[in-house]
């Protein structure tokens, strides 16, 4: 298992080299003058002497091999950089009052629990919903069950995720004041005052998820429940459910886990319309607000944050694939 662990990591060192260098390609799109106004207010009276001072402190004078190398030294650091546009005085030792970018860094771990908190809630709803729509689908083929579990998968998968939180929100909140339709309570405020405010983004972006895990579960099911290992478990007297549970579901889980990485990230990226919508400041806000101001600091950040978060993701799914299914290892 050891040697299977260390190839996967290495395998994954010329993808994250190419990410950063793609990722670093970004900030030579800065004009240099232009990102050292940003950083001092855009003020169009900017002396040449402050432009040139902020040009050597954000270092956009050293040559690009060093720029290069400063950035993915203070990345594994987990050190993004300062933003050009969220900035604050900070004030020195000696008195002067200067503005510093805001840290991305700790930009993105204070709004990353909001939208952790969505991704959560739409990861549970995805895999009760998908799982049960997959295991009526596949049990009973051709039925009308499994027909409406086929439409359900197929709206699902189409459906955009916006247009339906606003469905959503003309149903739950506008015409029946169930739950409230924007804004965001942390969970010390009650675990209810959370939910309430999560449960329809969560739903909007897990209901991709539940359409891709029924599908795929719902095939697999009907591939394992014609093997011969199954027709055995029936031989042997075992009952419907120790049959489905221990032999049938048990083999056909692996579809949908090998894609659980893919699928979670995919719903981190669903967050940037759906929390626009909601009014929750997370980091698709924060990612909106960053394009609209042309933070490029803060979109690397951003962007290696959820590249870092796929391949970490993507990794545990394998590791964990290998360790249930030993015939993959020895392969």
């Amino acid at each position: 298992m050891g040697p299977v662990i260390l190839r996967r990591l290495l395998s994954l060192l010329p993808l994250l080299l190419f990410v950063s260098i793609a990722l670093f390609g970004l900030s030579l799109q800065l004009d240099p003058d232009k990102a050292a106004a940003a950083r001092a207010g855009g003020a169009e009276a900017t002396s040449v002497e402050q432009i040139e001072r902020i040009k050597e402190e954000l270092g956009l004078n050293d040559p690009i091999y060093v720029r290069y190398g400063r950035w993915i030294g203070n990345a594994i650091q987990l050190d993004l950089g300062e933003s050009l546009v969220r900035v604050q005085p900070v004030t020195l030792d000696n008195g002067d009052v200067v503005i510093k970018g805001r840290s991305v860094t700790r930009e993105i771990g204070l709004v990353l629990p909001r939208t952790l908190s969505i991704a959560a809630v739409g990861l549970v709803f995805g895999l009760v919903v998908g799982v049960s729509v997959g295991l009526v689908g596949g049990l009973q083929p051709g039925s009308i069950t499994d027909r409406v579990s086929v439409l359900f998968t197929t709206l699902g998968i189409a459906v955009p995720s916006f247009w339906l939180i606003m469905l959503l929100i003309i149903f739950f909140s506008i015409d029946h004041s169930w739950l409230p339709a924007t804004g965001y309570e942390q969970m010390s405020s009650g675990w209810w005052e959370w939910l309430s405010h999560v449960l329809l983004p969560g739903i909007a972006v897990g209901t991709g998820v539940a359409a891709i895990t029924a599908r795929q579960l719902r095939a697999s099911l009907m591939d394992v429940m014609g093997a011969a290992y199954i027709r055995t478990a029936w031989a042997k007297g075992n009952s419907s459910r120790q049959v489905i549970t221990r032999h049938a579901l048990k083999n056909s889980l692996s579809a949908p886990l090998t894609t659980f990485g893919t699928m979670f990230a995919h719903m981190l990226g669903g967050t940037i319309v759906i929390e626009s919508l909601v009014g929750i400041q997370g980091i698709g806000l924060l990612t909106v607000n960053a394009v609209r101001a042309n933070d490029i600091v803060m979109l690397q950040g951003i962007v290696l944050f959820f590249v870092v978060v796929t391949v970490a993701l993507n990794l545990i799914v394998d590791l964990v694939y290998l360790y249930a299914n030993p015939r993959v290892r020895l392969s």
